[in-house]
């Protein structure tokens, strides 16, 4: 979960300058208060190297403040404002790798239960499933009209592959995924609502969308770190006073940029383990909840 996280908050930031800042501000922090074991802090400064990494390939510096003001120009990956659909698709394959890995260990969690065909007709027939139908993608142009590639992944020879596979696993949910009902009117009913939309296709598709918002959150902190620029830079042409003006306005916006962005990441991030991630694997364990209540050991019958 650690992994996903720093790599996830990473891309909601989006920019190496404020991955420096903040690993700074955090390891100062420890320092000076001479806690090394706070897991939140750490936590979090574990996510802001990741930060300075993934802001370096995406051209994050300060916003747009290297490259437009004092001219210096560090190679990177691509521009997520001038190429938000290959920001997109990163995105969705950082999703895919989530999720995938949540079925995976469904799976290896059902064979050490000796579950055998839970995990075949569940989890593994779900990784069938889908990486079947992403063969299919990747053997398209799909990310080389995104600009992620240069060429298919996959070669064609896959695709007629894939569709069988993709009709047998899918036959297999439907088949088996209510194994324990009796009736197989019903049974088969429950496993193509299991295959479409109680934990189907739909939901998957749905899974991979949300990861859509570290699109945002990255393409806003770029966003709003140009805006701040542009703002301060105005006013450097005031006498005397503009340049002071200018520093001000970088240092407040782009500390409110950091603050605002940092929280906005850390809960949104959050939100992707808990939801799309720990809903592929987790279950719930304890003792049922019962509420404080008088118990009596005889019932009296009126």
């Amino acid at each position: 979960m650690s992994l996903f996280f720093a790599v996830f908050f990473g891309l909601c930031l989006t920019d190496a300058g404020y991955g420096i800042v903040l690993s700074i501000v955090l390891l100062g922090y420890m320092i000076k208060k001479k806690d090394f074991g706070n897991r939140l802090i750490n936590l979090l400064f574990i996510g802001s190297l990741f930060t300075f990494v993934e802001g370096w390939l995406l051209h994050g510096w300060f916003g747009d403040l290297f490259t437009n003001y004092f001219n210096i120009n560090i190679p990177y990956w691509f521009d997520p404002l001038k190429n938000s659909m290959a920001f997109v698709s990163l995105a969705l394959m950082a999703g895919i790798i989530q999720i995938f890995t949540g079925i995976i260990i469904d799976f290896i969690e059902k064979l050490r239960s000796k579950d055998y065909i839970d995990a075949l007709t569940k989890p593994f027939a779900w990784l069938i499933l889908l990486g079947s139908i992403f063969a299919i993608m990747f053997a398209g142009n799909a990310l080389v009209d995104f600009g992620l590639t240069s060429r298919a992944l996959l070669p064609d020879s896959v695709v007629p592959v894939a569709k069988i596979l993709i009709l047998i696993t899918a036959l297999n949910i439907i088949l088996f995924s209510n194994r324990h009902e009796k009736n197989w009117g019903f049974r088969i009913f429950m496993g193509f609502l299991n295959l479409t939309i109680v934990n189907g296709l739909t939901s998957y598709l749905g899974d991979l969308l949300s990861y859509i918002r570290l699109v945002a959150l990255g393409l806003v902190t770029a966003g709003i770190g140009v805006a701040v620029n542009s703002i301060a830079f105005m006013t450097s042409s005031i006498p005397v006073v503009g340049i002071v003006f200018t520093v001000l306005i970088l240092l407040a916006g782009h500390t409110f940029n950091i603050a605002i962005n940092v929280l906005g990441g850390f809960v949104h991030t959050l939100r992707l383990q808990y939801v799309e991630y720990f809903s592929k694997f987790y279950i719930g364990g304890g003792r049922a909840f019962s509420p404080l209540r008088r118990e009596t050991k005889y019932i009296l019958i009126k």
